[in-house]
């Protein structure tokens, strides 16, 4: 599928730029330090983590401060930031750590000293230009997805170099030599064409990013309709994690001018721990995407979950519930179940609380119990007297109007239009079991957890998908051979359908 002459395409084009490190000469650091700080060393790490170190002269007899006068106290967070002779701009978001420790080098024949202190970094920025409008964003995850056929369309990549020869003496007429450049062919990103902005989703090719990592961009445009905030970026990037079943880890951004060279440059740390093994976890998709037909399914199929993402993500705090989704995924049986159950909690709360619910949450609206109950309660209160505990039983008793988490479950299931079957029941009692008893982890009873975890993110899949409108099909991981099924039919009875 890809035929490539030459790799050796420009980076900043196709990665973020801390993959090859970074230095900055002389930086302004207020900070105290033993000395006076004449380099930064900045990159990443065998986990894709920012790592840095400050590197300098050490004054006569200096003394790490924070020994001192900083014991016991949290260190700040600050900014280092400043510009070099050529007008590049940088600011480092993090703070100084550990101690500082002072190294001798043989120079010459003479022995010199420079100190080195560690530096604990979550963002870098470096802004080359200034006062440019961006017309093109593109920001950088890892924990991607190989293309196949999701990612359906082709890129070409060409690189045409000439070299120019004049010898003004001779007067000689401008000679150009053609020299070796470099080619390739892919087929490697989708085009999502949205109301008012469009953007790619692509792959990084393989010789750019950590290599136990698919890798992916995200493109935006002011060609395509307009560049979206920040907040409708991250948002994108939930989504279309959710849709492609692995959860976008994003390390930086890029801007560029219409020329294509960069504006600003930002790396950020991946989020999470022990990065590199889940990169390397497959992707569980909520529905298969990577079918031969119909050829730009994932084109199809986002727009119109995106346009209801945007509208119900505030009010149904949509990118808890996601949160909650991921970390769920990422933890060990016996743990995943209740951390997943707790974003469907946090929806449904939400839901009751929204003007898609007709329920509520509540048995009998609040003004109509507390009319119902209110010259009861007086009788009560009276009979308790001055027993202690008094105030809290009143209080117990005054919100009893409202449903239980077991019936918020049964009727907020019943107000989206999702039936739920005897396995995803299942799955809902493990949760109850987990938190509030033990579950047997023995060999006889592993396997049924591993199905009951499966089951409970289906329903997860299930519920998101319902509440954003989809009407196709999904994938059943609680099933042997992981079947595609109706959206309304419940985990474990695709069988019973045929």
């Amino acid at each position: 599928m890809t035929v490539t002459a030459n790799p050796s395409f420009p980076p900043w084009l196709e990665w973020e730029f801390l993959q090859e490190g970074y230095e900055i000469e002389n930086p302004n650091v207020e900070q105290p330090l033993p000395g006076d700080p004449q380099l930064v060393k900045i990159w990443r790490n065998d986990e894709y983590k920012i790592e840095a170190e400050i590197y300098g002269q050490p004054k006569s007899f200096a003394v790490d401060a924070r020994k001192n006068d900083n014991a016991g106290k949290i260190v700040p967070a600050s900014s280092i930031k400043g510009e070099n002779p050529r007008g590049v701009k940088y600011e480092l978001t993090g703070f100084i750590s550990g101690d500082s420790e002072v190294q001798h080098q043989y120079i010459g024949g003479q022995e010199k000293e420079s100190f080195k202190s560690t530096l604990t970094l979550h963002e870098v920025k470096i802004t080359q230009q200034q006062n440019v409008p961006v017309e093109r964003l593109t920001e950088w995850y890892i924990n991607g997805i190989s293309a196949h056929f999701i990612l359906f369309r082709s890129t070409s990549r060409r690189i045409n170099k000439k070299y120019s020869l004049e010898r003004e003496v001779l007067k000689s007429k401008t000679e150009e030599f053609e020299m070796k450049g470099g080619a390739s062919h892919s087929r490697d990103y989708a085009f999502i064409n949205c109301d008012e902005f469009s953007f790619i989703i692509h792959t990084v090719p393989s010789q750019f990013g950590p290599e136990w990592s698919k890798n992916i961009g995200i493109e935006y445009r002011q060609e395509f309709g307009r560049i979206p905030t920040q907040e409708e970026r991250v948002a994108i990037s939930e989504i279309v994690s959710f849709v492609l079943g692995k959860h976008l880890l994003k390390v930086g951004y890029t801007a560029y001018d219409r020329s294509g060279i960069p504006i600003e440059k930002v790396a950020v740390n991946p989020w999470g721990d022990n990065v590199k093994h889940l990169c390397q976890s497959p992707a569980l998709p909520p529905f298969e995407i990577d079918r031969l037909e119909p050829t730009g399914k994932i084109e199809a199929i986002l727009p119109p979950l995106i346009k209801k993402y945007f509208e119900l993500r505030d009010p149904l705090r949509l990118n808890e519930v996601l949160w909650r989704y991921w970390i769920g995924s990422e933890l060990s049986l016996g743990s995943n179940i209740p951390i997943m159950a707790n974003g469907i909690e946090i929806l449904i709360e939400s839901w009751f609380k929204s003007q898609n619910s007709r329920l509520k949450g509540v048995y009998l609206p609040k003004g109509e119990f507390d009319a119902l109950t209110d010259e009861g309660f007086k009788i009560i209160d009276a009979n308790l007297g001055d027993r202690p505990y008094k105030e809290k039983i009143m209080n117990k008793l005054k919100d009893c109007f409202k449903m239980s988490l077991t019936d918020q479950l049964k009727f907020f299931f019943e107000e989206i239009g999702l039936p739920l079957g005897t396995t995803e029941q299942k799955a809902i009692r493990c949760r109850h079991k987990m938190i509030h008893s033990s579950v047997e982890m023995g060999s006889e009873k592993i396997e049924e957890v591993v199905r009951l975890s499966f089951a409970y993110r289906c329903l997860v899949h299930r519920t998101i998908l319902k509440i954003l409108g989809y009407q196709g099909s999904y994938t059943d991981y609680a099933t042997i051979g992981h079947p595609e099924t109706s959206i309304d039919c419940p985990v474990g009875e695709s069988a019973n359908k045929t």
